[in-house]
């Protein structure tokens, strides 16, 4: 990110990753629980002990790298991506033999990925980072967590994401995958070969 953000909840999905830092001081001698709100789970739990606030700052946005925004223009190729069902991106189940479509180096591309059920599809793109720049549909607006660099993003029912992304550092020549980070989706079939050219 470019900056950080308070935030009291977060909503991520499979692969996707952030950066947390909690504030415990005023807590001594207290357990708390980062939890699950769909399921109700709780996955960690903190034992805050009764001892003195270690010192420490908190990084300033000073610190944080300037992010440069992708652009685009009438002419910039736009590649939408339907996630079908659990098995199938654009109607097509994976066959690992074969190319999909293929990706000019150096270019920056739209690419919009939508679904009409199914979801959560936490959608993760091998070979390069992406900038999330509109959501549409279900949740529709992006989220302080989804203004740096990405590779996955979660889409929800009824959701049309559209992102911005650019193959610069990636081998040319070589097959990477678009798929769903839900492994009973991805294992089912729900992804995509594609080269960089």
């Amino acid at each position: 990110l470019d900056k950080s953000y308070e935030l009291s909840s977060i909503d991520f999905a499979p692969a996707e990753r952030l950066d947390l830092l909690i504030n415990f001081s005023g807590l001594r001698n207290t357990k708390l629980s980062l939890k699950d709100d769909i399921s109700g789970w709780e996955l960690l739990e903190f034992k805050v002990l009764d001892e003195d606030d270690i010192p420490a700052t908190v990084p300033t946005n000073s610190n944080f790298p300037k992010i440069t925004p992708l652009t685009s223009s009438a002419s910039t190729t736009v590649r939408t991506f339907s996630f079908d069902g659990m098995t199938m991106i654009n109607g097509k189940v994976y066959d690992m033999t074969r190319k999909d479509w293929q990706v000019p180096i150096n270019t920056t591309e739209k690419w919009v990925f939508r679904t009409s059920g199914n979801g959560p599809h936490p959608v993760h793109v091998h070979g390069a980072s992406f900038q999330v720049i509109s959501r549409t549909g279900g949740r529709a607006k992006l989220f302080d967590w989804e203004r740096g660099w990405k590779d996955t993003v979660l889409l929800q029912d009824g959701e049309t994401i559209e992102v911005l992304i650019r193959f610069s550092t990636s081998y040319p020549g070589k097959f990477y995958l678009l798929h769903c980070h839900k492994l009973e989706h991805e294992d089912a079939g729900m992804m995509a070969n594609f080269e960089v050219i």
